[in-house]
C-alpha cells in the first residue's frame, strides 16, 4: 500500500519557479517568501472596511542601491510600496523607477523607508511616496490594470 504523502503517492508539489538557468527552479510558494514573487493583497474581512486610500498590486520595480540600480519584487500603490530585498536597506531614502512594460509611462520617485521587517530570507520595507506630483496617473494605471483583470502590473 501506498503512502498517499510518501513519494511514491499522489500528493507531490509541481508548480516550480524557473529562476533562470535550467534547473535553478524553486517552488512557487519559497519564492514568495524569498521576495522573487510579492505577495497579492488580500481583502479584509467581510463587514470590515479597508483602511486603505489606493488600491495595491504586485509589480517589479528598480531600486537604487549604492548607486547601482536593482530590480525586486514589490507591491505598489499610488501612496507608496512594499520592497523586497535581500538585505536591509540603510538610510532613510530610496530611489525608486517603474516604467509599464508598454512603456507609456515612467516614474521616478523618492520614498522614506516607514519600517522595515524580515519576511523569509528577504527584507519588508515599508516606503511612503515624498512627493504626490512623481506618481501622478500611477494610480489611474494601477485602477485599469485591476479592472482588466490582471494580477500584477507589468513593468519592464
Amino acid at each position: 500500500m501506498d503512502d498517499a504523502f510518501g513519494t511514491s503517492g499522489g500528493l507531490r508539489h509541481k508548480r516550480k519557479l524557473k529562476k533562470g538557468k535550467p534547473g535553478e527552479e524553486i517552488p512557487a510558494s519559497l519564492g514568495v517568501r524569498l521576495g522573487y514573487v510579492a505577495d497579492v493583497e488580500r481583502p479584509p474581512p467581510e463587514g470590515v472596511r479597508s483602511t486603505r486610500r489606493t488600491k495595491r498590486i504586485p509589480t517589479s520595480v528598480q531600486i537604487r542601491i549604492d548607486g547601482k540600480w536593482h530590480r525586486v519584487a514589490a507591491d505598489i500603490s499610488a501612496g507608496g510600496a512594499l520592497i523586497l530585498y535581500g538585505q536591509p536597506i540603510e538610510g532613510r531614502q530610496v530611489e525608486i523607477s517603474l516604467e509599464l512594460a508598454d512603456r507609456s509611462a515612467r516614474w521616478d520617485v523618492t520614498g522614506t523607508i516607514l519600517r522595515r521587517e524580515k519576511r523569509g530570507r528577504r527584507y519588508a520595507h515599508h516606503i511612503r511616496f515624498d512627493v504626490a506630483a512623481q506618481v501622478a496617473g500611477l494610480n489611474l494605471a494601477i485602477q485599469e490594470a485591476l479592472m482588466a483583470g490582471k494580477k500584477r502590473l507589468e513593468t519592464t
